[in-house]
């Protein structure tokens, strides 16, 4: 899947879509990267940029937001399943 005319594999693009990875869901609304685990199950999670810097490092269960504060393409790590997401 490529992400608008940037073609970057595996990006997910924003504006309130929703894209499954394995027992969650992954969203972007605005500034914020949301995570909805499977039956509130605890997901080890890396939030990151491409440059390396760590924008969040916890566990989500159940619905989380994680804030960011300038678009761009950040890398989400949760449980065992990695995809790039496209802030706008």
């Amino acid at each position: 899947q490529l992400c608008a005319n940037l073609l970057i594999p595996n990006c997910l693009r924003s504006n309130l879509s929703y894209f499954p990875l394995a027992a969650l869901v992954l969203y972007v609304n605005g500034k914020n990267i949301l995570i909805s685990t499977a039956n509130g199950a605890m997901q080890p999670t890396i939030v990151s940029t491409t440059n390396g810097s760590l924008v969040y490092d916890g566990t989500v269960s159940g619905q989380s937001v994680i804030p960011v504060t300038q678009g761009g393409i950040y890398i989400v790590k949760a449980g065992n399943t990695t995809k790039k997401v496209l802030v706008k």
